[in-house]
């Protein structure tokens, strides 16, 4: 629950960095050590598809090769939805259309996002150009291009994380674990909703919360980017609150997730 404002100019100097823009998925030069960053974002669940094995299924396209003038090269992917159904539609149907056999043996895989992010790290994947795409929902990006509508800055795509912020000093507004007022964490949501619903909480402890805020998005890839990029002891205060979806698809289906394994391209 969302209790009271605490005036943290480094946070939102932070933030105010990472609002939008899409930058790039692949991540390097740690600035945080590498330990902390899989804390903050190990308990967020991700979604591959992977064979009955556990090999992840990527795709391959063609690219400009910025090192050939007028000569493409092979690139692969490895799509990382942010939602269970988003990865079973896919199944049933991209790869189903264009790979029956491949996808009778496909399922969906439950990951945790840090996973993703040591894979991207290392350099094998890099020198092979593995790209590790994240499809965020279509719920989420509308959410984000309606909060945004008017706004300097637009919506151009990534995973959006919905957050709020004080309307006088533009700071982020911090929450409190087990009513530990000495230790506010910053709370990030995956989903709209689930923020939606804190607020309404604040309201009823705090008529004059609701006239105090302003809804704010900013991106899953800026985070990591900042988290990968600064050494910070705010950063450390993140707390991602993932969808009632991907809780529900967790607890349905933890016994039957294959472990990782190797890839196999689509």
């Amino acid at each position: 629950m969302i209790k009271s404002l605490i005036r943290w100019s480094a946070a939102a100097s932070i933030f105010a960095a990472t609002v939008l823009g899409t930058g790039g998925n692949q991540f390097k030069a740690l600035a945080l050590p590498n330990e902390q960053i899989l804390e903050i974002l190990n308990p967020v669940p991700v979604f591959t598809i992977a064979n009955k094995e556990g090999q992840p299924i990527t795709v391959t396209r063609q690219v400009p090769n910025e090192e050939a003038s007028g000569e493409n090269k092979e690139q692969t992917l490895l799509y990382v939805f942010m939602s269970p159904k988003d990865a079973e539609n896919y199944i049933e149907t991209v790869v189903k259309e264009q790979n029956a056999e491949l996808a009778t043996d496909a399922v969906v895989v439950t990951l945790p996002l840090g996973y993703i992010f040591e894979e991207s790290q290392k350099e094998e994947n890099q020198q092979k150009g593995l790209l590790f795409t994240f499809i965020p929902t279509q719920q989420s990006q509308t959410a984000a291009q309606g909060i945004l509508e008017g706004e300097e800055q637009q919506y151009e795509g990534g995973v959006p994380l919905f957050w709020i912020k004080d309307k006088e000093s533009g700071q982020p507004i911090p929450s409190f674990e087990n009513e530990d007022t000495a230790n506010p964490i910053l709370r990030l949501f995956f989903e709209k909703d689930r923020l939606d619903n804190a607020i309404k909480e604040s309201v009823q402890d705090d008529v004059d919360f609701d006239a105090n805020f302003k809804i704010e998005v900013t991106l899953l890839e800026q985070i990591i980017g900042a988290l990968v990029q600064k050494d910070d002891e705010y950063l450390q205060k993140i707390r991602f609150v993932i969808s009632d979806e991907s809780q529900e698809f967790i607890l349905q289906n933890a016994a039957n997730a294959p472990a990782p394994a190797g890839e196999n391209q689509q």
